[in-house]
């Protein structure tokens, strides 16, 4: 199916001007959650998630738990803030954390000398987002983060692990 294309809603001088949010704590929901294989030759679960209110809702973030010994904590602490049963066994699978909300702590890490928000940490105390911090300047245009209308990185855009 071709794609209807609405030249009169292209802006040529909003390219590359993302805006990346603030270190803070944000509710977000997982629109995507696959698994996949790291560079590395890691299996690992590929989640996508958006941030769902405030000045950034609608922005998309990629998150990756690799399947290692930290795994089990990471898993752990985000099916807390997803108000999931964490103290049992299960086989988890992508599917079922389709459209769940949670808690992140985003951080700021450069990834190819630019820098972006990447989760730090799930929350599971639903009451912690709290106001970004507004000490950080606006994004300039070499600053950016994806959002809402973005799509995934590309393929040479993963992470480097």
């Amino acid at each position: 199916m071709p794609y209807e294309y609405d030249g009169t809603k292209y802006d040529p001088s909003a390219h590359g001007k993302r805006r990346v949010p603030p270190v803070g704590n944000y509710h977000v929901t997982i629109t995507g959650a696959e698994e996949q294989v790291s560079k590395g030759g890691n299996e690992m679960m590929a989640l996508t998630l958006e941030i769902v209110e405030g000045d950034y809702a609608g922005t998309k973030l990629w998150h990756y738990i690799v399947y290692d010994d930290m795994a089990i904590s990471k898993f752990g602490s985000m099916l807390d803030s997803l108000g999931m049963d964490s103290g049992a066994e299960a086989r988890i699978d992508g599917r079922l954390l389709l459209n769940r909300s949670g808690t992140v702590k985003l951080k700021h890490e450069l990834y190819r000398e630019e820098e972006k928000a990447a989760v730090h940490y799930w929350i599971s105390d639903p009451d912690a987002v709290q106001a970004p911090v507004k000490s950080t300047p606006p994004a300039t245009e070499s600053e950016h983060q994806y959002g809402p209308d973005d799509e995934p990185p590309a393929e040479d855009d993963e992470p480097p692990f």
